[in-house]
């Protein structure tokens, strides 16, 4: 488990230096949460859990290349409404993950 604390560690970390973007940050924390917490309502990870929710209909970057150019932009726009909507409260919160694990992982 310590493994994977550092993981969420480390992605919310590269996500605030914006070393990671932000939709693979959201689906990279929405799946830890399942190997670090076992509280299905856990706080710390709502925020994440949420957002995935909001987009998950859009592609990942594997999937990317199977989509149309038109597609693509429209997919791009709403990925940067939803971050520049979800700045505060994402930093906030990957704050909270980096407190909460660091110690642990």
């Amino acid at each position: 488990m310590n493994s994977k604390r550092q993981e969420v560690v480390n992605i919310a970390k590269d996500y605030l230096n914006k070393k990671i973007e932000y939709i693979l940050a959201i689906r990279s924390l929405t799946y830890l949460k399942h190997k670090v917490s076992d509280d299905d309502f856990d706080q710390d990870f709502i925020l994440f859990v949420a957002i995935d929710s909001e987009t998950d209909h859009l592609p990942s970057n594997e999937l990317r290349a199977n989509c149309s150019e038109s597609w693509l932009k429209k997919c791009d726009k709403e990925i940067k409404e939803s971050e520049e909507f979800y700045r505060d409260q994402m930093n906030e919160a990957c704050c909270k993950l980096i407190k909460r694990f660091e110690r642990s992982a």
